[in-house]
């Protein structure tokens, strides 16, 4: 629900600026870039049986077992600036009771992505996967799904909304440091569908957000406070 805000924004009208600033917790670090991601949904399909007779079924659970361990061997992508790919399985479920063979067993996987990665070549990563599992057991069944991507984004540090920010850390005194985040936000959107160079600047910790007890230190906020209005300043007079 969040990010629906700007996309409503970006779907309405066309916007138009020289530079944007998005203002996710970065302890005042300025990112030029970001990954993109996607969620993969495997399901594997078996069949159920009692569970003192094993041989008369198929466990979608023990199949799911030969599968992460296939995907585990993934060499995924690595680009300059965003660095290697990388995937986590987040949630596994299977099976319904203890004493019967599991018919069905379902894995989602957060994949995050680098610059040339695309929802097909996704998509194949996972289905080669399944193929070569496959060829081992062929009684093998697993079904492949991926919910819309989010894309890298990147801005280059030549960029006007760049050379703006630094010099405002320049002008108030402060330590100026630029880098790259696997997380993501609305960068993406303003970056790849507005056209727009966006940096991400803001005070706080990315490790502690949407936990319980997320904070801001207070002497980060305002910092950034002044390097807003500042770079606003530069920008309007």
């Amino acid at each position: 629900i969040e990010t629906r805000g700007i996309l409503n924004v970006l779907r309405q009208r066309k916007l138009e600026a020289d530079g944007c600033i998005c203002v996710e917790p970065t302890g005042c670090k300025v990112i030029l870039g970001q990954k993109g991601r996607c969620i993969v949904d495997i399901k594997t399909h078996g069949k159920a049986t009692h569970g003192a007779a094993p041989e008369c079924g198929i466990n979608a659970i023990e199949h799911m077992a030969h599968y992460i361990t296939e995907i585990a061997q993934l060499r995924l992508p690595e680009r300059a600036l965003l660095g290697k790919g990388t995937q986590c399985i987040g949630i596994i479920k299977g099976g319904i009771r203890a004493n019967m063979v599991a018919a069905e067993c379902s894995i989602s996987i957060d994949r995050r992505t680098v610059s040339g990665e695309t929802l097909e070549s996704v998509r194949a990563d996972y289905e080669q996967a399944a193929q070569r599992v496959q060829a081992r057991i062929p009684d093998f069944k697993a079904e492949i799904s991926i919910r819309p991507p989010f894309y890298p984004a990147l801005i280059d540090e030549s960029e006007e909304i760049v050379c703006q920010v630094k010099q405002a850390f320049e002008t108030l005194g402060y330590s100026y440091e630029s880098g790259y985040i696997a997380g993501h936000s609305d960068s993406e959107w303003i970056i790849n569908d507005a056209k727009i160079p966006t940096v991400t600047l803001g005070p706080g910790d990315i490790g502690v957000a949407h936990s319980a007890n997320e904070y801001v230190p207070l002497d980060e906020l305002p910092q950034c406070t002044e390097l807003y209005y500042t770079v606003m300043k530069q920008m309007l007079v």
